[in-house]
């Protein structure tokens, strides 16, 4: 299983939510790469603009799904995603948390740039992350904790390392 980044703006997480947040694209440019995702790989879902990681979707397969998702561009690049965590931007983790914690973001000086991170979707991240959810009786967010747990624990032949 491999970790890649989902590169969201505010309203590209909503109209992905909206629509039942099963389905997540990405643009033609990226169909190289896009190819290297496999079913059970993991998408980290990343809000640019506030900064925060707001989800995490397990890639079920490629997505046969035309429908116009996202009114900003088509995402013709499309996997059907089953949603293992879904925040509201403001429940989301701020990246500021993570300095230090992990290799992208390291120290003050990266920030604003995360050693290039988060430029572009689809970066095989390396980062193993466990996310734990507490959820209330009602059924609503009552805390969310995002736990770095290691950082460049993959195998030597895994698509992050070529």
């Amino acid at each position: 299983m491999n970790y890649w980044l989902d590169l969201f703006t505010g309203t590209t997480w909503q109209e992905f939510r909206d629509s039942g947040a099963t389905v997540s694209g990405f643009r033609a440019r990226q169909r190289k790469i896009a190819q290297r995702i496999k079913s059970n790989d993991i998408l980290l879902c990343y809000l640019t603009g506030v900064m925060r990681w707001v989800g995490a979707l397990e890639v079920v397969g490629p997505s046969a799904d035309k429908r116009r998702i996202w009114q900003s561009d088509e995402y013709p690049i499309r996997f059907d995603v089953k949603p293992l965590v879904i925040l509201e931007p403001e429940h989301g983790v701020p990246m500021d948390q993570l300095e230090g914690r992990v290799v992208f973001f390291a120290a003050p000086k990266d920030r604003g740039r995360f050693r290039g991170f988060v430029r572009r979707a689809l970066i095989c991240s390396r980062i193993h992350v466990m996310l734990n959810l507490s959820l209330s009786c009602s059924g609503k967010l009552d805390r969310t904790r995002f736990h770095v747990l290691s950082t460049l624990r993959s195998s030597p032949d895994s698509p992050c390392t070529k």
